[in-house]
């Protein structure tokens, strides 16, 4: 088997296994608050807590497409999580934030992504960390470059 065969294999298991990582990671930050929100709820949640503010920012950050990121955002309008408001100078634009009930909620979801971290970092010492982020920055700014070159 050739080295490239090989190297593309092994990515192919850790990015299968990123994905199930972060898939446990929404289920389990789900649970934390009675499994009342989807895993694109919690991600659209966790994003505005982090000052991503209109539709288009948190498509660009959220895996999600425009479709979703507009459903999930109505349904957390629904259940008065967000406000959706319009801006008076751009009537295009609307301002998304959490509700007092939204940041309650965004409050539980940072106790749960907490525990969460502190249970899957067991047993990785701060070097195995540091080189971890040291992998993954180089193959994010590979990626950049590959992104742009399209």
């Amino acid at each position: 088997m050739s080295s490239n065969h090989q190297a593309m294999g092994q990515l192919s298991q850790f990015f299968a296994q990123m994905g199930t990582v972060h898939k446990t990671y929404l289920d389990f930050c789900r649970r934390a608050v009675g499994g009342t929100l989807s895993r694109a709820e919690i991600g659209l949640l966790l994003a505005l807590s982090e000052n991503c503010n209109a539709a288009n920012d948190l498509c660009r950050s959220l895996p999600l497409s425009k479709g979703m990121v507009s459903q999930t955002l109505a349904s957390l309008q629904k259940r008065g999580l967000v406000v959706v408001e319009r801006s008076e100078e751009d009537r295009r634009v609307h301002p998304i934030t959490l509700s007092p009930q939204g940041q309650s909620m965004v409050a539980e979801l940072e106790q749960a992504a907490a525990a969460f971290v502190d249970h899957m970092m067991r047993g990785v010492s701060q070097q195995e960390m540091v080189q971890a982020e040291s992998t993954m920055s180089k193959i994010h700014q590979n990626m950049q470059q590959l992104k742009r070159s399209l």
